[in-house]
């Protein structure tokens, strides 16, 4: 994989959530050291998920609102 080239969403999320195979994981994190574009890109997803988890928790539904 060539560094100047930048990472889509599609393979920092699966490098996030280990989805990647083992030899994709490592060229995502060589081009990561090198990449400051994509390490800022891979943390905003951090904190798009991180958010996400947060809110799982969070919705409730009245019983009023079940019975109708």
């Amino acid at each position: 994989m060539s560094t100047n080239r930048h990472l889509i969403e599609k393979d920092l999320i699966e490098f996030q959530f280990e989805l990647a195979s083992d030899e994709r994981a490592k060229e995502i994190a060589a081009h990561l050291k090198n990449c400051s574009k994509c390490t800022e890109e891979l943390e905003k997803l951090k904190r798009k998920f991180a958010v996400l988890d947060l809110l799982k928790g969070e919705v409730k539904v009245s019983e009023q609102l079940v019975s109708k």
